[in-house]
């Protein structure tokens, strides 16, 4: 299984997409959501839905898309 690497530890490969969690605040409440997003060399993630993500705490490589019974992706 693949761990969660810290932002802080170890920057990612620009222009991938990764899974990463970021903190969220709504209400005085804090908590971290997950998201499919792609990292930029200016540290900055943007998600597949197209929103900017700030406060990324964490991230990981995407697993490898299935294939079909052909082998073909």
């Amino acid at each position: 299984m693949m761990e969660w690497i810290s932002v802080e530890d170890h920057k990612p490969e620009p222009w991938e997409n990764y899974l990463v969690s970021s903190l969220q605040s709504i209400g005085g409440e804090i908590w971290r959501t997950p998201h499919v997003a792609m990292y930029y060399e200016n540290e900055s993630w943007i998600s597949i839905e197209a929103v900017i993500l700030k406060d990324v705490t964490h991230w990981m490589p995407l697993p490898e898309l299935p294939k079909d019974i052909d082998g073909n992706p």
